[in-house]
């Protein structure tokens, strides 16, 4: 699942350093202020928008995503006697509620992509009866669910009645739309409609809150500060697995770092004077270090400013990735390269605005298989834990699936559950298979205990053969 994430805030103060920069740069847009009925992109909207349109082109006018990599995906089971007339209901609500929810995505009068509040109602829902052996068909076509960004808002809800007392609820939104932080507000929502609540208005529409948004970046001036930070690195390239037989279909990994070690954990962060999302990326890293052989590469990290009371309840898309460079060597201990990930942590918070392919095109990098991205590997940490569900009146609620399908190379996903941190790797399943991204989570877990115990190791002395790991 795409993802509520680490914050501005967390870079700057919970790494432990204070930023000397005046503050992020931000892209100007581009206005739209000629027509009312338009509103600007963010920036990652508009390279989502970017991406859907050269995939679609290259599908010859069908939907840009056949894979689903860009959705917003969960099913759930529901078990106990549903009222599907207030369900439907509360969707309804729920869309009506949040502007995004009700808007398209298309061109305006001179080229410039835009989105507009769709003029009339779309149904949002759909109800159908299904058997058991119907139902992982049914996950695998709502995850893949193709999306026209200008036909309607890009987003569904399925219920799908099993049997009286038990139904499958799909839920599929594309990532334009929103982030991970916005689908818990969705879910929370639609709880609280079900169960009668009286929803209170929103503190601002995302629409309105980007529409007054004033980005007053230096774009030039940013964009040569983050070329001349990136400049002589390079995309990470994990080896590439060979397969017998190409997999069907994304899969996922469960990752869990346990009580004991997460505690152990936290005391390390106030050791190091750094946050758990300091020690978590540097040890992902170190781990696609030693699977590349590359010594200096980009990892990306999703972040989202969420901290303005505003921004609380806002269902939209409010996050970016930013760059992180990282530099490691052989001789170096783990605490040296924690110490280092920090600032280039901050430093990546700096550029979070500029769009990536703008330093890719500048930087002439250019690898094969790229997706056109500087990235093929990206690290989420969640402030929340995005698997706790909200209670419908009378409804057990137990989660079946998410989104599974990675758009890179390897993705992980972080959280801080109730039994300590946790997460999950989700790789390209045609790039990389399980015993590789087993033993990618071995090491990560291994450098972990390592920076935990003291750093002074170095990562020779970890090992060369890391599948040995698994043993």
């Amino acid at each position: 699942m795409n993802h509520d994430d680490i914050s501005a805030e967390d870079l700057d103060a919970l790494l432990g350093s204070v930023s000397s920069a005046s503050g992020p740069q931000t892209v100007a847009l581009k206005s739209t202020e000629t027509s009312p009925n338009f509103f600007q992109l963010t920036p990652m909207q508009q390279r989502l928008f970017t991406q859907h349109k050269l995939s679609r082109e290259s599908r010859k006018g069908s939907s840009g995503d056949p894979n689903g990599a860009y959705n917003i995906f969960g099913a759930f089971r529901l078990s106990g006697n549903i009222d599907f007339a207030r369900l439907v209901d509360a969707i309804d609500r729920v869309a009506s509620r949040h502007q995004i929810l009700k808007s398209i995505f298309v061109e305006d009068p001179t080229g410039n992509p835009v989105q507009q509040i769709c003029p009339q109602a779309s149904n949002h829902s759909s109800i159908i009866d299904v058997t058991a052996d119907d139902v992982p068909v049914l996950i695998d076509q709502e995850r893949c669910r193709q999306f026209d960004l200008d036909d309607g808002p890009p987003w569904h809800i399925t219920i799908a009645r099993l049997t009286p007392e038990m139904t499958i609820l799909l839920v599929c939104f594309y990532h334009i739309l929103i982030d991970g932080h916005a689908i818990s507000v969705i879910i929370g929502d639609l709880a609280k409609a079900y169960n009668g609540i009286s929803l209170p208005p929103v503190k601002e529409g995302f629409l309105d809150y980007i529409s007054k948004k004033r980005f007053n970046g230096n774009t030039a001036q940013v964009l040569q500060r983050a070329i001349k930070r990136l400049d002589g690195t390079a995309r990470l390239e994990l080896p590439k697995d060979n397969f017998e037989e190409p997999p069907s279909g994304g899969w996922e990994l469960p990752l869990i770092i346990g009580k004991e070690r997460s505690q152990k954990l936290d005391q390390a962060c106030l050791d190091y004077q750094c946050s758990p999302f300091a020690i978590l990326g540097t040890a992902f890293s170190i781990a696609l270090h030693v699977f590349s052989g590359q010594e200096d590469f980009i990892l990306g990290a999703t972040v989202v400013d969420r901290n303005d009371p505003v921004l609380e309840d806002m269902v939209g898309l409010l996050v970016n990735i930013a760059l992180i460079r990282c530099q490691l060597a052989e001789n170096e201990t783990l605490a040296d390269i924690l110490r280092k990930f920090v600032p280039a942590s901050l430093a990546a918070m700096d550029d979070v605005h500029i769009n990536p392919r703008d330093i890719l095109r500048k930087l002439q990098i250019r690898p094969e298989d790229s997706g056109d991205e500087l990235f093929s590997a990206v690290v989420t940490y969640f402030r929340t834990n995005p698997n706790d569900l909200p209670a419908l009146s009378g409804i057990e609620i137990e989660k079946l699936a998410s989104q599974t399908t990675s758009r890179f190379d390897l993705e992980l996903f972080l959280s801080l559950g109730h039994e300590g941190y946790e997460g999950s790797f989700i790789p390209n399943p045609k790039r990389l298979g399980e015993t590789t991204v087993q033993s990618i989570s071995a090491y990560f877990i291994a450098v972990i205990d390592a920076l935990i115990q003291d750093g002074t190791q170095r990562i020779g002395e970890l090992g060369t053969e890391p599948t040995l790991l698994l043993a």
